[in-house]
């Protein structure tokens, strides 16, 4: 740039005109503009270029944005929905246990207050449904009030409202279903602790029944194994009943085997018992048997013959003939007297009839010959039918 032209330029800036300055020539024309260079065009296209380029970018970025916002809302409504179906399910089953659980009888608990505690909370009782449990869905155009939908329809907002009620909802349930799992647990834990004091104190009862069996049954057994195993079912149950890990099942089992080993016993003894009472009779008869005939004892002749039978006090019987014949004996057989009548070894039979009777031969035989009294002694028969009167 001149002098001149630098004079000039600071003329203009300052509002006026140098009179000294020439008058410039057509060259110097203020009125008429300076071509921009290409340098100032490039320049300028440039800067055109790039502002299209950023406003295309902030719109794409816009769109994309709003898509990505639309995209996670629908991502996270159906997961919402998927979250709220599980929740659901989850505290259909924790109330399905509960309302099990109401069931119990306070007289198997340790703790009725636990069951009281179950039944306070909504939903418990049978048939009976949760209360208070959801809110009313947010009303929209696309939506109904008791449905939350999902569907691609429905803006960002409106999708991520549905999210947030159904997560919200989720939670509530998750929370009842929390609150009847702990009741359910505190009614079960007080059942099993119920239970646990029953088997412990059956089995202590059990304990004491078989230590008074296995003293009592001292002596008194057919077989005393079963005692031996009587001491070791005592001795397992105890060690069962001090034991910290035992628990109503392990007591159950040892009360059972207890009871098992108790009934062995008691069996060995009814069996030691009745073989005693059979042999006490046995002795006893024996005993009869030595004396049953002695007020039959004594010497028998044969009516209208020679010879002679001879009874013992033991029933025993000895036929002879003064006359030098032959004869038998026969010992008597172990409880065959039944009312007069007995057995002898040798297979005969001998029946007694008391003075004043008559034996059945001797009547058939008073019959036939037109009768008349018979014998005033007493008589006994043979079972081949020969009588003998008693002589002394």
């Amino acid at each position: 740039m001149s002098a001149n032209d630098g004079d000039a330029a600071s003329g203009a800036a300052t509002g006026g005109i140098d009179a000294a300055a020439p008058t410039p020539g057509p060259a110097s024309d203020s009125s008429s503009k300076t071509k921009p260079t290409k340098k100032t065009i490039a320049i300028i296209a440039a800067a055109v270029v790039a502002a299209i380029v950023i406003a295309i970018g902030v719109g794409v970025y816009i769109h994309r944005s709003k898509e990505n916002a639309y995209n996670t809302a629908l991502t996270a409504c159906n997961d919402a929905t998927a979250k709220l179906k599980e929740s659901k399910t989850t505290m259909g089953k924790s109330q399905k246990a509960a309302q099990e659980a109401a069931k119990t009888k306070s007289d198997d608990l340790s703790d009725a207050s636990t069951l009281d505690d179950l039944k306070k909370l909504p939903g418990t009782g049978e048939g009976s449904t949760v209360n208070d449990l959801t809110r009313t869905a947010p009303t929209t155009d696309n939506d109904s009030d008791d449905s939350y939908s999902c569907s691609p329809d429905l803006t960002a907002n409106i999708l991520s409202d549905h999210a947030n009620y159904m997560n919200d909802e989720a939670d509530e349930y998750t929370d009842v279903a929390k609150k009847f799992n702990k009741a359910t647990k505190a009614v079960n834990k007080s059942k099993e602790e119920k239970t646990s004091q029953t088997a412990k104190s059956t089995l202590q009862n059990a304990i004491s029944d078989a230590q008074s069996m296995l003293s009592r049954s001292n002596g008194k057994v057919t077989d005393n194994a079963t005692r031996t195993a009587l001491q070791q079912a005592i001795d397992a149950a105890k060690k069962t009943l001090d034991s910290s890990d035992s628990d109503a099942a392990a007591m159950t089992r040892a009360t059972s085997n207890l009871k098992a080993a108790i009934s062995k016993v008691s069996d060995s003894m009814q069996a030691k018992e009745k073989s005693d009472a059979q042999k006490k009779a046995q002795e006893q008869a024996a005993a009869a048997d030595k004396t049953r005939c002695v007020s039959i004892a004594g010497t028998y002749g044969m009516w209208q013959g020679s010879p002679q039978l001879t009874v013992s006090a033991d029933c025993s019987a000895t036929q002879s003939d003064v006359t030098g014949g032959g004869g038998w004996s026969g010992t008597y057989v172990a409880n065959s007297y039944q009312s007069g009548t007995w057995k002898l070894s040798n297979g005969k039979t001998l029946t007694y009839y008391p003075a004043g009777t008559t034996s059945p031969w001797i009547k058939q035989y008073l019959a036939s010959t037109g009768g008349g009294p018979g014998p005033s002694q007493a008589q006994i028969e043979t079972s081949d039918g020969t009588p003998y009167v008693r002589l002394n």
